[in-house]
């Protein structure tokens, strides 16, 4: 394993150490996942396609309004949370929450993943 991709994994698992994370990957702006720690139920394809999808359509209405770009996107439910976040000029980061948990917390955790993965990825 590179150094680049053992840097992203222990960024996803410190995520994962997290209290109501179900979920998190690392995906490219266009929707290809990079890694991902996600159940094997979830088709991760998908996932990290519509998860792409999103960050970017908020992005262009964000800036189009004049508004500056989105530091993070959620799209939450009664069921649960999706948080995308830029990790570096190609790659997200995305989490799904359980929906009772704090958003803050979460947030904060993912601004270091991100932090880590944008190094990473920069190395290389």
């Amino acid at each position: 394993m590179s150094a680049t991709m053992e840097t992203f994994e222990d960024a996803l698992a410190d995520l994962k150490a997290m209290k109501g994370i179900r979920a998190s990957a690392i995906i490219t702006r266009d929707g290809l996942l990079v890694t991902g720690n996600v159940p094997p139920e979830m088709h991760v394809e998908s996932f990290a396609a519509m998860a792409a999808t999103m960050s970017s359509a908020a992005e262009v209405s964000m800036s189009e309004l004049g508004q500056g770009i989105p530091k993070h996107v959620i799209a939450k439910s009664d069921d649960a949370r999706i948080i995308t976040m830029g990790a570096g000029l190609k790659t997200l980061l995305v989490v799904i929450a359980d929906p009772a948990t704090k958003l803050d917390p979460i947030i904060g955790k993912m601004k270091e993943a991100a932090d880590k993965i944008k190094k990473a990825a920069s190395v290389t």
